[in-house]
């Protein structure tokens, strides 16, 4: 019971670590990851300035990390955040359109 205590507090932390350290992005990361096209991706990244690109590019290892502490306790319910894990480790290039 303490392992899934302590996977869930680490899960919060960096959670709202993460959060904190991306609030400054303009368009924000929900457009980011509600960018269901190649182009309105290219949209969003490109109204980033290199001091923004930056800062979300510094954010994956964290990333990384919030997706192994919630696969940490339970496999299983966590199938996808496993996927997301494994396209962060081995991404495949964007398609252009």
């Amino acid at each position: 019971m303490l392992k899934v205590w302590l996977s869930g507090a680490s899960a919060l932390a960096l959670f709202a670590g993460i959060a904190c350290y991306l609030a400054p992005l303009q368009p924000n990361i929900l457009a980011l990851q509600l960018a269901f096209s190649p182009r309105a991706l290219a949209e969003v990244v490109h109204a980033w300035s290199a001091e923004e690109l930056l800062r979300y590019r510094a954010h994956l290892p964290y990333a990384c990390l919030l997706l192994a502490s919630m696969l940490a306790v339970s496999p299983a319910p966590t199938f996808v955040a496993a996927c997301a894990l494994r396209r962060m480790i081995f991404p495949t290039p964007l398609q252009r359109v």
